[in-house]
């Protein structure tokens, strides 16, 4: 069964990692590899995560 959630990035937008998703343009080059959603080859987030911390 397919779960969807929301998962709330505004505070992961305050980490120094994540300080260069600001850029909206950067920000939409997001996609999914294996289930991680990657942004380039030292930016990623894992799906457990988003999971753990969605709301439903």
């Amino acid at each position: 069964m397919e779960k969807k959630g929301i998962f709330n990035f505004l505070s992961e937008l305050q980490k120094p990692i994540y300080q260069q998703l600001n850029d909206l343009d950067f920000f939409l080059t997001a996609h999914v590899e294996d289930g991680t959603v990657i942004w380039n080859d030292e930016l990623d987030i894992a799906p457990e995560y988003l999971y753990e911390n969605s709301a439903f």
